[in-house]
């Protein structure tokens, strides 16, 4: 649980691993999102690419430039390590049911 003074506006969810964060006006710089640090966060607004690191409390902060009207599209992809992960547990399942059918007399 985290206290503020202020409300802070949260990512809304727009799909699968994807959220929009509005921001009604901001004075630039690095802004909270309020949702967990993940190296595979990617940010972007009005096409551009954003930067994104962990803050103190490990939580995910985006640098923007100050504005009006903000509206950052987080989304939260795959990297090597998943990809490596999911092609790891097919050729386990691939290697136990070729030991199953070669215990069974099966080719």
């Amino acid at each position: 649980m985290f206290l503020a003074r202020k409300p802070k506006p949260l990512p809304a969810p727009a799909g699968a691993q994807q959220w929009q964060l509005a921001m009604p006006s901001h004075p630039g710089g690095w802004l909270q999102t309020g949702m967990a640090w993940s190296p595979l966060w990617r940010a972007e607004s009005g096409g551009l690419l954003l930067p994104v690191r962990p803050d103190e409390l490990g939580l995910l902060e985006v640098e923007a430039l100050a504005g009006s009207t903000l509206t950052v599209s987080l989304e939260h992809r795959p990297g090597a390590a998943e990809y490596a992960g999911l092609l790891f547990t097919g050729l386990s399942a691939a290697a136990l049911v070729a030991a199953w059918r070669r215990r069974r007399g099966r080719p």
